[in-house]
């Protein structure tokens, strides 16, 4: 090929994106390919390019063929085939016929396969027994593959097949988020982007949380494995077809049925008994009953056989267990009657000073002073103001799945799938009387049919829709109405010394609806492979979450609550019609050319388009205020109207530039090269609907001080004063009581909100192996721009000393109409640099081995969304003025992630005769090894030392180093100070984890000189372990067999420490539980057996 030839050949290539890109300005968000292709070359014994060689594909399961013809460099491409294995033949007048078996075409993957015809006139048998397992010579993607085997046969705890795109490379798991179930999802970051940033696709559907978590129900559990054929999880390059999110694209097939009847039912069984004691730090706790029992079956076949076929799935999980929980409440002398005198004779908790020798009842007190010793509870030996109580937790899940597919003929295939799940589980509060019921319900449904228009030409169009609906409904069960506010349940009361009274502060639905329309096409010409696509999604999420909705009381002593004298009120005040529900149009489109420069080397040439409409509230409930970049101090109101100045995502262009050359020309080894531009638009949702739910006028929260002015009454009837101090502080909030209220704190979307967005680049080697393995090495570098940081824009005025910001007496906020005013900008941004190496071996009949490791290390200023991404450290910078003062590790940081899983059958024998045989032949072992570096976490001061104001509530103020230079001043609060010691602060004890001592409060006004996220919590560990015994029987089929499995997981019986309490100073001094670890990383993760029992048919 000369030089003219190939620039020939790439105008050709830039001309047909310009064509495509101006006949098709349609509208394609996600990619929405769940199927595989095939391409390669029929060639001639001496090596020469056979062109118009006829090539059939047959599905083995369903007998669907698809016939191409090579073009004339020899070169084939079969796309959009439904994964599966296949037959392949070629021929050609003057050669053999050859016929290939043991072809799989797997979800997501360019498959190649060469094809060499002999002389003659006979049909030659190949049999292909490495075909899932070869080089990629075509595309620049990383990732990983989940078979059907290892959905099948790995240990999985809670049947949770989401769990196994964990195992791939560049995945780390976000184990301060765990799994947090039904509203939020599963948690983990992708090549360091943000971990809400992920798209899960199930037959093009997306299947996400309304905050960008990966779809579960409130249990934290993803049912239906067997529903699933495969899938994978692309988180390295990906095409033009894909987009949305910032990180991986986790591309899941349902299962379909075939030729012949298939199915299964089994029962797996947890309980107590066989679960081991808890670990030493929970030792005091007694080990409960427990009991949980997943059961279920699947069944498929045809209908009419080589035309329609169905595929059905059912799973329940039903689950109880006991929580024992211990409450501190009021003595049994400090219960009385209004007006009533108390003293410490009577109730020692009071603890009254000798000026103050008595306390007298408040008539609202009495009422409520019951709940504080209910009846039925066991009280502690010896503590009369202790007592124990036990919840029963049942858990109860339902799953189902129905998939129909038809075959019209070989140019016309269709196919419909609904999936639905239901979940409830009630969750105690820590007393008897109060609990809330968390309920989870979510159905996707997807219809596509596919065309062939001829063997270079193929159409696929779809519809999908998703609804995913989580609610939260509190309960309190106290006798008579003891409600604060009209209209509401009871509030919460907070006393010290005892435990907070009173139920969840709202009730919540959190809901997620999206349909979409889609349309991709496929068309080969020359060496050219093209996709293009159309869809159209229309996204409605709402969040009704107002928090403090019902109010709540905080009282400074005992004394204070019996006289009827609170402190402070807190109430998210709300319009009657308030349920924020928003609707937004996300368009877009893509074209893709795969163009094979050399018969070596393939250069993969992309562009999306993807904007979307700014979000709309359905009431038109939206406002906003200026910020430039903090509060204007001149607003004395949020202006109703759109929450965006502009639409950042006009410009969402995403180029996709990638190369794969193989190497040597043998498919054996490859170089791999991409560049991407990623845009975040699927996971703004949560953004909006989060932070759209304390917007003035129509919602805040406010917290009134009392200052034992003349009092406003609340249908409860403890006094609240006439909010005094700021009388610039009147806002105009529909709201039940009070009428106006002081500076209001307010949570919003930055007016100029910008596009957040990533460029991602990349370079790997894979190497083929012997036995059938197959080496990755990479390396992958992605910057973040724009990205989500919530920031308070109204801090106190500040003063610059000494090059430093300080805040002096009595400082003030920028804008004193409101308290802080928390905002979800587009400030953030990160840097991540990863190596990531990764070995498999999927094609074996005795050993399958998947192993990962990723060393690598993600640098930001704090990014995230408050409310949505849980870290060990507060996500707001500490101060607004200098947000990039918090640049350090990210919170979801892993810098080591170790994943190894294996499926091992033992030889078989023809030893023992045939009893001997069932019982020593079948049987296999699974495990899976996780190991991984402990997430960052910063020690924190627990008041306002800075007086900065900013989020006052949250305790993100860290201290400063103890130093040769300020030691006298730290051993004055602190006796025990010392000097910072880098090696020694860690001291990976359960009692102190970090040496709090090596820290120090400095003088007020300043903040202090440590980090973020300057120190690392405990590192993960654990291992879980299948063995398997299968018994064949002729009675069941072929393929037939009863399978017992016994599964152990952690069955080291490994403690996984959570992070430590951060807190290392209060007002007082050092904290007596700094560096204090108080629970594990999942608290019911003590060694756990499970038994289950299998019948395939």
């Amino acid at each position: 090929m000369n030089l003219h030839t190939i620039i020939r050949s790439i105008a050709i290539s830039a001309k047909t994106l310009l064509a495509v890109t101006v006949l098709f300005f349609s509208l394609s968000l996600f990619g929405q390919v769940s199927t595989g292709s095939l391409s390669g070359i029929v060639k001639d014994p001496t090596g020469s390019v056979l062109p118009d060689a006829t090539v059939v594909l047959k599905n083995l399961g369903t007998g669907l063929t698809r016939t191409t013809t090579s073009k004339s460099d020899g070169s084939y491409a079969v796309p959009e085939l439904p994964v599966g294995a296949y037959t392949v033949s070629a021929a050609h007048s003057g050669f053999n016929t050859a016929s290939i078996s043991g072809l799989t075409i797997s979800v997501a993957t360019n498959s190649t396969l060469d094809i060499s015809l002999p002389v003659g006139s006979t049909t030659e048998s190949v049999l292909v027994t490495d075909s899932t397992q070869q080089v990629d010579t075509t595309s620049p993607s990383l990732g990983g593959f989940v078979s059907p085997q290892r959905i099948e046969d790995l240990p999985l705890n809670g049947r949770n097949f989401v769990d196994l795109a964990f195992l791939q490379p560049g995945v780390d798991l976000n184990t301060n988020k765990g799994t947090q179930g039904g509203t939020v999802g599963e948690w983990f970051s992708s090549n360091g982007m943000p971990d809400r940033s992920n798209l899960q696709l199930l037959d093009g559907a997306s299947v996400v949380s309304i905050q960008g978590g990966a779809g579960s129900s409130i249990l934290s559990e993803s049912l239906g494995v067997d529903g699933i054929q495969e899938f994978r999880v692309i988180n390295g390059f990906t095409g033009a077809e894909y987009g949305g999110v910032l990180g991986a694209q986790l591309i899941l097939v349902s299962k379909g049925g075939t030729n012949a009847f298939h199915g299964d039912v089994y029962d797996y069984l947890r309980n107590s008994a066989l679960d081991a004691k808890y670990p030493i730090l929970l030792s005091t706790q007694p080990k409960q009953t427990f009991h949980r029992n997943q059961f279920g079956g699947a069944l498929g076949g045809p209908i009419v056989k080589g035309r329609a076929f169905f595929s059905t799935v059912f799973e329940a999980l039903k689950a109880s267990q006991p929580i024992p929980t211990s409450v501190t409440t009021l003595g049994p002398g400090c219960i009385a009657a209004a007006g009533a005198v108390l003293t410490n004779a009577q109730c020692p908790q009071l603890q009254l000073p000798a000026s103050t020798p008595s306390v007298t009842v408040n008539a609202v007190t009495a009422s409520l002073l019951p709940i504080f010793r209910p009846a039925g509870v066991v009280y502690a030996p010896g503590s009369p103001n202790q007592y124990n109580f036990t919840f029963n937790q049942p858990q109860n899940e339902y799953y189902g799945q129905a998939r129909v597919d038809y075959i019209f003929g070989e140019k016309d295939t269709a196919f419909a799938r609904f999936t639905t799940d239901y979940a409830t589980e009630p969750v105690s509060q820590g007393q008897p009387y109060f609990y809330y019921n968390a309920l989870s319900k979510g159905n996707i449904g997807t219809v596509s049919e596919t065309h062939t228009f001829s063997s270079r030409l193929l159409n696929t169009i779809g519809f999908s829709y998703t609804g995913i609906d989580t609610q939260v409904n509190c309960f309190a069960s106290v006798p008579g109405d003891l409600s604060i506010l009209p209209g509401q349940t009871m509030g919460s009361i907070s006393i010290p010394g005892v435990a907070s009274f009173g139920p969840c502060s709202s009730d919540t639905r959190s809901r997620k609806l999206v349909y979409d329309i889609r349309d991709d096409a496929f068309y080969n010409v020359g060496r050219h492979s093209v996709k293009f696509g159309v869809l159209y999604n229309r996204v409605a999420p709402s969040i009704g979450s107002p928090q403090n909705a019902r109010g709540g009381f905080t009282f400074p002593s005992l004394s204070s609550f019996i006289t009827g004298n609170a402190s402070t009120f807190t109430l998210r005040a709300f319009g009657p019609t308030y349920h924020p529900a928003f609707t937004d149009n996300e368009f877009g489109f893509y074209v893709q050319d795969d163009f094979k420069i050399w018969p070596r080397l393939t250069l993969n040439l992309g562009l999306r388009y993807e904007p979307w409409t700014v979000p709309v509230e359905d009431h038109g409930q939206t406002a906003y205020v200026n910020n430039i970049p903090l509060v204007d101090p001149a607003a004395t109101s949020f202006t109703v109207g759109p929450m965006l100045a502009h639409n950042p995502s006009l410009k969402n262009f995403s180029p996709r530039i990638g190369l794969a050359w193989d190497v040597f020309g043998n498919g054996k080894t490859a170089f791999h090269a991409g560049y991407n531009r990623l845009y975040d638009v699927e996971p703004l949702n949560g953004a909006y609907n989060n932070y759209s739910v304390a917007t003035p006028p129509f919602s805040a929260s406010v917290v009134p001080t009392f200052t034992g002015q003349a009092a406003a009454t609340f249908k409860l009837g403890l006094p609240v004063s006439a909010l005094a101090a700021n009388a610039a502080g009147t806002a105009t909030i529909p709201f039940p009581t009070p009428s106006t209220v002081v500076s209001p704190s307010a949570q919003t979307i930055g007016h100029n909100l910008q596009q957040p967005t990533a460029d991602e680049w990349l370079a790997s080697v894979q190497q083929q192996l012997p036995s059938h393995t197959l080496l990755t090495l990479a390396y992958v570098g992605t910057r973040g721009l724009h990205l989500i940081q919530n920031v308070d824009i109204n801090p106190n005025q500040r003063q610059i000393v000494d090059g430093q910001t300080y805040w002096p007496v009595g400082a003030t906020r920028i804008n004193p109409h409101f308290g802080s005013i928390l905002q979800n900008g587009s400030t953030g941004d990160s840097i991540y640099h990863g190596m990531q190496v990764s070995v498999n071996r999927d094609v074996a009949t005795t050993l399958q081995l998947q192993a990962s490791y990723t060393w690598s290390r993600v640098i930001d200023n704090g990014q995230g969304v408050v409310g949505i991404e849980s870290t060990a450290t507060p996500l707001q910078p500490d101060n607004s003025y200098d947000p990039r003062r918090d640049r350090s590790a990210a919170a979801f940081n892993v810098t080591n992630n170790l994943r190894l899983n294996a499926i091992y059958r033992l030889p078989h024998t023809q030893r023992f005769g045939v009893v001997g045989r069932q019982v020593v032949n079948g049987w296999w072992i699974s495990p899976i090894l996780s190991a991984q570096s402990g997430l960052p976490f910063s020690p924190q001061v627990g008041f306002n030392n800075s007086r900065s104001a900013i989020n006052t509530n949250l305790g993100n103020e860290r201290p400063s180093y103890v130093t040769p230079e300020n030691l006298a001043a730290a051993l004055a609060l602190d006796p025990q100070a010392v000097v910072f010691n880098r090696g020694r602060v860690i001291q990976h004890t359960r009692a102190q984890y970090f040496n709090p001592h090596m820290y120090t409060v400095g003088p007020a006004g300043f903040l202090g000189n440590v980090g973020r996220d300057s120190l690392y919590g405990p590192g993960l560990l654990n291992l879980d372990l299948s063995v398997v015994k299968d018994t064949k029987l002729a009675v069941l089929g072929s393929s037939g067999a009863i399978q017992f499995r016994a599964e152990f997981f952690n069955i080291i019986n490994r403690e996984n420490f959570a992070e430590p309490t951060e807190t290392a100073f209060s007002s007082a001094g050092v904290s007596p539980t700094a560096g204090l670890i108080t629970s594990l990383i999942n608290p019911n993760a003590q060694r756990q057996i499970q038994l289950a029992l299998k019948i395939l048919f």
